[in-house]
């Protein structure tokens, strides 16, 4: 019993820190811009759990390190980088059952492609902003960036969409991203 009291609080801790993550986003676009700029959570998807699940007739405790918890019919959000797409997704309704996680971004695949040079730009541009933490957070850089091609995150949802562990719903260009 303990152990699951120990999960639902860290659970439930994960969810209040991304929650006021939002509120001190929507906070700062309102101290900057206007009191009208609305920032609202549109799904929570977290990418570290601890869960007891359905399993092979039974329940069974599965771990997820930087991995999402899929459901059926339910939102995903594939991370793209900082100047690469993003893919808004929904779970299969008929995927395979042991298909229930996904890696919650494709940074590696990125990385790979932007280190071998291909990644080309896309049109437009992000802004990626680095502050400290806190109340009193300060300003460390703001950079404007030119944005990237979705190309190696597309490999990755043709993946998934050809096993129906997902299908695609929207792709989200990064307007931009803040780092603290």
């Amino acid at each position: 019993m303990r152990i699951r009291q120990a999960l639902a609080m860290a659970s439930n801790f994960g969810f209040a820190y991304r929650l006021a993550t939002v509120a001190a986003i929507r906070d700062a676009l309102h101290e900057t811009f206007s009191n009208r700029v609305r920032a609202d959570l549109l799904c929570d998807v977290a990418h570290n759990g601890v869960f007891e699940e359905p399993w092979g007739g039974g329940t069974a405790w599965v771990a997820r390190h930087n991995a999402c918890r899929l459901a059926r019919g339910g939102p995903a959000l594939v991370a793209g980088a900082h100047d690469v797409p993003s893919y808004l997704a929904r779970g299969s309704d008929a995927g395979p059952p042991e298909l229930h996680s996904y890696d919650h971004g494709a940074g590696h695949l990125i990385e790979a492609c932007r280190q071998t040079g291909r990644l080309p730009r896309a049109s437009g541009f992000t802004t990626r902003v680095r502050m400290s933490r806190g109340r009193r957070g300060r300003l460390q850089s703001m950079i404007r960036a030119p944005l990237r091609v979705s190309e190696p995150l597309d490999r990755l949802m043709t993946c998934f969409e050809l096993n129906d562990v997902m299908q695609r719903v929207a792709l989200l260009h990064p307007a931009a991203t803040l780092k603290n």
